[in-house]
């Protein structure tokens, strides 16, 4: 017989406990309960499909941080302004370095740094510009400011340099000179994607390339 007042089909707790702990179904059951709701709380990575999402952008804006890092290498470095100056020195800049003269076609340019102590180097333009490397069939967007460091035949951690992919702008993070085949140049994102033009697609514009403000 059932105590007065309690429903035929609820099991006192002593009872749901002899049941718990004489068939291991239920403990099972609770136990993979718990585990599910403690790992939904966990924050998970995200993947680099995820992460390459995140750097595509309609926006041609140069990040944030971009102006601080300026700042903590502008002490001894070479600073130069003036538009006709800055371009100078930015092909000269890329003939030191074995790269090809044309591969940053900036425009209304005010200053650029170069600290070759920690081998940092900024561009900075009056705005954003995108140009189109025809052999290579490539519209890059170049933002007002440009910064990365740069090693031989190498330019690594680079903002502000962004290639039209389909409809998506997509980050670009190194460009490097084949060390094995210095006739082939490589552009690689952050994501870690990667493709590999003819140097010679990235010359000064005589060869055929154009520009655009944005």
């Amino acid at each position: 017989m059932n105590a007065p007042g309690r429903s035929p089909w609820t099991p006192t707790a002593e009872a749901a406990a002899r049941i718990i702990y004489k068939y291991p179904f239920p403990r099972l059951w609770l136990a993979r309960r718990a585990r599910s709701r403690s790992s939904s709380a966990v924050t998970r990575r995200p993947s680099s499909r995820h992460l390459l999402r995140g750097s595509v952008s309609g926006a041609v804006s140069f990040p944030p941080m971009a102006k601080n890092t300026i700042d903590a290498h502008r002490e001894g470095a070479e600073i130069y302004t003036g538009d006709e100056l800055c371009r100078q020195k930015t092909i000269q800049l890329l003939e030191e370095l074995n790269m090809p003269r044309g591969l940053l076609p900036i425009q209304d340019v005010y200053e650029i740094g170069i600290n070759r102590r920690t081998g940092f180097v900024w561009l900075r333009q009056k705005q954003a510009l995108n140009y189109t490397f025809r052999k290579a069939g490539r519209l890059v967007s170049f933002g007002a400011e440009v910064t990365g460091f740069v090693e031989d035949r190498r330019m690594r951690q680079v903002t502000g340099v962004k290639s039209k992919e389909l409809l998506m702008w997509i980050s670009l993070g190194e460009f490097y000179v084949n060390p094995k085949d210095h006739t082939k140049i490589t552009f690689r994102t952050p994501a870690g994607l990667s493709k590999t033009y003819p140097a010679s697609a990235f010359e000064l514009e005589e060869q055929g390339n154009t520009r655009a403000i944005v």
